[in-house]
């Protein structure tokens, strides 16, 4: 099945039925019309400097750590939908990679930044409670 449609538009692969409809934003295809948090797409992008998640635009981000230790500012937890995940890839050895907090939320209950450098293809991946924390999902 092939689905076809412009920026901002539902298409659907059974005639307009919410279960298979998507959504196109320009970026990703997302899982329903009402539920952008549920990916069948993960947006992905590289960097080499310190960046900002953002928002429904970053899904994975590649970080190239070879020349300095790299920061990743998170949302607000509350600023996105329960459950948004975003993923950083360290690809160096070289130095670490820092997921930092916006506000007073916390990240895995503690009130404080993720910092790791495990080598090359380090990775996290957190989630938001879509209130006040981020919490680990996956850690390699």
């Amino acid at each position: 099945v092939r689905l076809m449609g412009g920026t901002g538009q539902t298409v659907s692969a059974d005639g307009g039925s919410s279960a298979c409809a998507k959504r196109y934003d320009g970026t990703a295809i997302y899982g329903s019309t009402t539920s952008p948090g549920a990916f069948d797409w993960v947006p992905q992008r590289t960097v080499a400097v310190n960046w900002t998640f953002a928002g429904l635009t970053d899904g994975t981000v590649l970080v190239d750590t070879s020349a300095a230790h790299r920061s990743g500012t998170l949302p607000l937890a509350s600023a996105v939908q329960k459950g948004t995940r975003f993923t950083g890839v360290k690809t160096s050895a070289s130095n670490s990679m820092i997921f930092v907090r916006s506000g007073s939320d916390s990240i895995q209950g503690v009130a404080g930044n993720l910092t790791f450098g495990n080598g090359t293809f380090a990775s996290r991946t957190i989630e938001s409670d879509g209130t006040s924390s981020w919490w680990i999902v996956s850690s390699v």
